[in-house]
């Protein structure tokens, strides 16, 4: 594939976009240098006094005619390859802005151009057919996973059918109440659990607030202090936070550099007016797998309650919670190609727990019609995994070292966040790429049909640097430069390869430019 640029004039415009930096033609002129390397042939820009008016806002780029050329209508035309385009691009965001407008990302004027606009369609498209075998690959299966077809299958008949309120006591309400008692009770059998300790919820996020804060308030005498580590998922820190301004004391402890929260240093926060203790069971960004049974009989026998967040978990941990003495912990139906909008909250026996939405439903805990369908899908979702565990467990074992592997041998200076000897789940690789910008990649990659992320997707797009590896203690630089890749069993070789081949491109290119924007 080859792209057209049409001849109109662009030294001026380099000038007039930015009056600040006199070096602008000057340096437009250096730019002849960078597409003689991608140029079938290389075409210098006309002189300035060749122009001539070409007003504030020229349409197009300009281009001395070679000899000989060919001419469509009254446009001369000059055809590159594809390279080209990207180092276009690269080279007008570095020149059209000043530092300090790079820093600030104040660049307003640029964007606004039609110059940009005009450009910036081009390149998307351009990169938009990059990606091998013209299909979209998807990495970012901690932030969500497809919904196995079997598992849509098993629920259209509770959209369209068996559709009755669980809660009605007629023939359709009482179909609706066996099915959605069935998934509760393979969900508890998942667990080994009894059926009446699992509640269904909206999600992940509804049922962490419940759990905590329920149980937070529900054992309000014993003491306001709660003790938990400082890489907790950001809903975790959300209803942590509101407690906070309730009263609550919370003590945070960091993990180690690999991403492990050492039990000892767990223990010794807590003190005799705790109440709660909270860790995930594998960390959602770097996916280590923390010391859950250790610390869970040790609070057993001071007697304060253990929440778990199990969210990344399922596949990865034996979640016999008979073995497992939390008081509570939680399922997300989508991180395991279940359907998104429901989860399963167990909480142990006997535990009093306040709630926040009062009603009748789920044995007075959380309020609302139950959503059956959801709930068939996530039992089915469950089911599969449990059917199909040893191999997919295999498979992402396969597709994390061959990941490994190729991303070492292919870009020089990497780093892998966690050693492949540290405990961690197979589906999740966190790697900083020193000398660019992990938000720039992932753009980047998004452009070649790639998606990847930074960070978990709740709180993707808020600018910060993730509060995950500054709570290891990995440095701010390499934080910013720092991609998540997460894997499902439907991750293939060929996925790997494509993005290797497209990281290898942009990580040579922003390192070679210097721009990590």
């Amino acid at each position: 594939m080859q792209c057209t640029i049409y001849d109109k004039g662009i030294p001026q415009f380099l000038a007039s976009q930015n009056p600040t930096r006199p070096s602008a033609n000057k340096r437009s002129n250096s730019f002849i240098c960078i597409l003689g390397k991608f140029a079938v042939a290389s075409v210098p820009f006309r002189d300035e006094t060749e122009i001539g008016s070409t007003g504030p806002m020229p349409r197009s780029i300009a281009m001395r005619k070679p000899s000989p050329s060919p001419t469509v209508g009254k446009s001369r035309i000059t055809t590159m390859r594809k390279p080209c385009l990207r180092m276009i691009w690269c080279y007008l965001r570095t020149v059209l802005h000043t530092p300090q407008q790079r820093k600030s990302k104040r660049s307003s004027s640029l964007r606004n151009s039609k110059f940009f606009v005009h450009f910036a369609a081009i390149s998307t498209k351009f990169a938009s057919s990059q990606t091998p075998m013209n299909k979209k690959i998807y990495l970012d299966n901690a932030a969500t996973t497809v919904t196995d077809p079997r598992v849509v299958d098993a629920m259209l008949p509770y959209f369209t059918e068996k559709y009755g309120n669980p809660s009605s006591t007629h023939f359709f309400g009482q179909e609706a109440h066996i099915a959605l008692n069935d998934a509760r009770a393979s969900i508890a059998a998942f667990l080994h659990v009894a059926q009446e300790s699992v509640i269904f919820t909206g999600g992940a996020s509804e049922a962490i607030h419940l759990a905590i804060k329920g149980l937070a308030k529900a054992h309000v005498k014993k003491g306001r202090h709660i003790v938990a580590s400082s890489f907790e998922h950001s809903t975790t820190l959300a209803a942590l936070n509101d407690l906070s301004r309730e009263g609550w004391t919370v003590s945070f402890v960091k993990p180690n550099i690999q991403g492990i929260v050492d039990v000892d240093a767990f223990l010794a926060a807590c003190t005799d007016e705790t109440s709660l203790a909270i860790l995930m069971a594998v960390q959602n960004e770097v996916g280590t797998i923390q010391p859950i049974s250790a610390i869970a009989q040790a609070l057993k026998e001071k007697k304060i309650h253990f929440h778990v967040d199990g969210a990344q978990a399922v596949g990865d941990m034996n979640l016999n919670l008979q073995h497992l003495p939390v008081t509570s912990f939680v399922l997300a139906a989508h991180k395991f190609h279940g359907p998104k909008g429901i989860a399963a909250l167990y909480v142990a026996p006997g535990v009093e727990i306040e709630t926040l939405i009062s009603g009748s439903q789920e044995f007075g805990l959380r309020a609302g019609t139950q959503n059956v369908p959801l709930a068939v899908g996530m039992q089915k979702a469950l089911e599969i995994q449990q059917e199909e565990q040893a191999l997919r467990t295999e498979r992402l074992v396969e597709i994390n070292a061959y990941a490994r592997t190729c991303l070492t041998e292919t870009i020089p200076d990497i780093h892998f966040h966690i050693d492949a000897t540290t405990p961690a789940s197979p589906h999740i690789l966190s790697i900083a790429f020193p000398g660019t910008s992990g938000e720039s990649l992932m753009r980047r990659l998004d452009l070649d049909g790639i998606a990847v992320s930074t960070a978990s997707a709740c709180a993707s797009g808020s600018g910060r640097v993730s509060h995950v590896l500054t709570a290891m203690g990995i440095s701010e630089e390499l934080a910013q430069a720092t991609l998540r890749l997460s894997f499902s069993h439907l991750t293939t070789r060929e996925e790997i390869d494509a993005l290797v081949t497209s990281l290898a491109f942009h990580v040579g290119q922003i390192r070679h430019m210097n721009i990590t924007y």
